[in-house]
């Protein structure tokens, strides 16, 4: 046993080293699952770190891969990318770990290093042939560059939700519909997401600057894109239930600075209470608010940020700043990086 696991951790070592220690820029392929691609969530051209040249086409030669997973099983379309480049070192970012846990886990043993996108539930995600990556967490994708701010914004609560049944918000939005004086909802079904994603990327940016505050709910407890799309359109962000991971991402100073509010409860009262105070801190905040919040997460959290992240992970592999730990456990024994 103890000779496969050092078997398997010498060769996606092998592989980090034959991908970053080219004397060239790095050829990457970066595969954004279907559903995804066909929303068109992330604009395009990507931003890419400096010396990363993108590689579009899965049977060009490439270095490396990344690999997003946003609910659907992408472990097929990893092994057909490895026939096509053994040896290849396989990243895979999964954004949506807290809910579809068997199609992530078998997504996961098909790479060679996985991204959790929410850290407070990712160990069922340790196996024996992939090693589980740090934190790496949502982000604002939809847009690139700046803006133009309008000549004047809501002061509605701004609540724009896939309406999922099973989800504990639901009967929450139900209830902010019915506050059409304070708050603008618009719920559309699963099984249509037109109504969002049918629009240009610049009519989804302008539905966020018409409003001052907008408000994220967790489907379970994670930190959704939705808060940092807000903090791109100049936002104050109002948080309402658990959210774990939030201090890892943002330091409770940062919060304060930034003007976040987060109410612990998913009621009514809750939220219109954190409502009034994220209005008066738009209002208090200005201009100048706008565009701090704005430029923070066009600094710390965008796309090509996060890509970097990956990236430098498995560099400090190779370089020895990273340690790959091997744990067993009854439900979730596998590797996990350290350091």
């Amino acid at each position: 046993m103890m000779e496969r696991i050092e078997r398997r951790t010498q060769e996606i070592m092998a592989a980090a080293r034959q991908a970053l220690q080219a004397a060239r820029p790095l050829r990457m392929y970066l595969r954004l699952e279907p559903e995804v691609e066909r929303l068109g969530y992330v604009a395009k051209p990507f931003d890419m770190p400096a010396d990363v040249v993108p590689v579009d086409d899965p049977q060009a030669p490439a270095d490396l891969a990344l690999f997003t997973q946003h609910g659907l099983d992408v472990g097929p379309a990893i092994w057909k990318w490895r026939l096509g480049h053994p040896g290849g070192l396989v990243l895979l970012w999964l954004w949506d770990n807290h809910l579809g846990q068997l199609h992530n886990l078998h997504s996961a043993l098909a790479a060679d290093i996985v991204f959790p996108s929410h850290a407070y539930v990712c160990s069922y995600l340790r196996n024996p042939l992939s090693i589980l990556g740090p934190h790496l967490p949502a982000c604002c994708a939809q847009w690139r560059g700046g803006w133009r701010e309008p000549a004047r914004r809501s002061d509605r609560l701004m609540a724009h939700y896939v309406d999922y049944p099973w989800a504990a918000r639901t009967s929450l939005l139900a209830q902010l519909a019915e506050a059409s004086d304070w708050a603008d909802v618009r719920r559309l079904p699963p099984e249509d997401k037109h109504g969002y994603f049918g629009q240009t990327p610049e009519q989804r940016l302008q539905e966020w600057l018409d409003h001052k505050v907008s408000l994220v709910l967790p489907v379970d407890r994670d930190l959704s894109t939705r808060f940092f799309d807000a903090f791109y359109a100049g936002q104050v962000p109002l948080l309402a239930g658990d959210f774990p991971d939030l201090a890892s991402v943002v330091s409770e100073s940062e919060q304060e600075r930034l003007g976040i509010v987060h109410v612990p409860e998913m009621t009514l009262a809750s939220v219109r209470e954190g409502y009034a105070r994220a209005l008066a801190r738009f209002d208090e905040d200005g201009e100048g608010g706008i565009m701090e919040r704005s430029s923070f997460v066009a600094r710390e959290h965008s796309f090509e940020r996060r890509l970097s992240k990956a990236l430098d992970t498995a560099l400090n592999l190779v370089k020895g700043r990273h340690e790959i730990d091997f744990a067993v456990a009854p439900a979730s024994s596998g590797f996990k990086l350290n350091g």
